[in-house]
C-alpha cells in the first residue's frame, strides 16, 4: 500500500496515521508486507520525508529487505546459539554436500555419463519426485534406491 502525498490522504486506509506522519515531517508512506512462504505475517511501514515515496528499485529493495525480516523473525530463537550449534550445522553441511557428490559419482559411473549430466539427473529426479535432494542421495548411497530408477524416472 502506498499513500505518495500524506497531504491528500485525508480518507481512507491513511485516515489516522496520515495527519500523523505529516504533522512529524513526513510527506508520504508505504506499507510493505512481511511474507513467509507467499504469507503475510505482518507489515512494516516507510515512512519518506517527501511526496512521492520511494522510486521503484528502492521499493524492491525494501520489500526483499522486509521478505529476508520475515523470515529471520520466524526463525528466531531466544535461546543463545552454542558454538556447539553451530559447528554440528556446519558439519551437517558437509556431509550432506558430500553424500549428493558421492551419489552424483554413482549415477555417472552407473549411467556412463559426465559428472555435471549426472548431478542434473539427480537433481531432475529429486524435483520430480518431490523429495529433497540431500534424502535422494542419501538413499542412493544407503543403496534403498536403485541407481537405474532415477535414470530411468529423469530421462
Amino acid at each position: 500500500m502506498d499513500a505518495l502525498d500524506l497531504a491528500g490522504a485525508g480518507g481512507g486506509r491513511w485516515a489516522v496515521v496520515g495527519p500523523l506522519a505529516r504533522a512529524a515531517g513526513f510527506g508520504s508512506a508505504h506499507a510493505l508486507p512481511l511474507r513467509v512462504h507467499q504469507q503475510t505475517i505482518g507489515a512494516v511501514n516507510l515512512l519518506v520525508a517527501g511526496a512521492g515515496g520511494l522510486p521503484e528499485p528502492d521499493l524492491s529493495l525494501a520489500q526483499a529487505l522486509a521478505d529476508v525480516t520475515a523470515v529471520a523473525l520466524v526463525s528466531w530463537s531466544p535461546y543463545p546459539v552454542r558454538a556447539d550449534d553451530i559447528s554440528s550445522r556446519v558439519q551437517a553441511a558437509i556431509a550432506a554436500k558430500a553424500t549428493v557428490e558421492i551419489a552424483g559419482g554413482m549415477i555417472a559411473e552407473y549411467g556412463c555419463l559426465s559428472v555435471t549430466q549426472a548431478q542434473h539427473v539427480l537433481r531432475v529426479y529429486a524435483m520430480r519426485s518431490r523429495e529433497r535432494l540431500t534424502h535422494v542421495a542419501h538413499a542412493l548411497v544407503q543403496r534403498t534406491l536403485p541407481p537405474d530408477t532415477v535414470l530411468t524416472t529423469s530421462s
